[in-house]
């Protein structure tokens, strides 16, 4: 698997995929050996959608099920397991406007967690969107 990881910056609010590497101590470098400023870096899980878009940590996908049903869920780094894992979007926003005191990382964690992102379901995923046009901050 290739090791990607795209920007999203905080001033342009766009993103930007390009080269970075990673020294021995696990800091992530620009190409120029800059450290990036004002963006938020997010991986690439390894997967892509039905359509053939790679999937990264921050984006919302909906799940299609064989029955209809559709879920929209976010992809994040979940530090628990060392894995990236999905919350529900509807879940995530009820718990938000009924315990605002919780972080967003423990709702997703404990109160909105879905599942894993699965080779086996790929086909089932679709990116709609990403966290930063809906206002989440994880």
């Amino acid at each position: 698997m290739d090791f990607k990881i795209r920007t999203y910056n905080l001033k342009t609010k766009t993103y930007e995929i390009r080269e970075y590497f990673i020294d021995v101590y696990g800091l992530i470098w620009n190409s120029d050996k800059s450290l990036p400023k004002d963006v938020i870096r997010e991986c690439w899980i390894g997967l892509k959608d039905r359509e053939g878009t790679e999937i990264y940590e921050g984006d919302i996908i909906e799940i299609s099920w064989g029955d209809g049903t559709k879920v929209e869920c976010f992809v994040f780094w979940n530090p628990n397991f060392c894995s990236f894992d999905f919350a529900h979007l509807e879940r995530f926003r009820e718990i938000q406007r009924e315990k605002p005191e919780i972080s967003n990382l423990e709702n997703a964690l404990e109160y909105s967690h879905y599942s894993g992102p699965k080779v086996s379901e790929a086909e089932r995923y679709r990116v709609i969107g990403n966290i930063h046009e809906e206002g989440i901050e994880i």
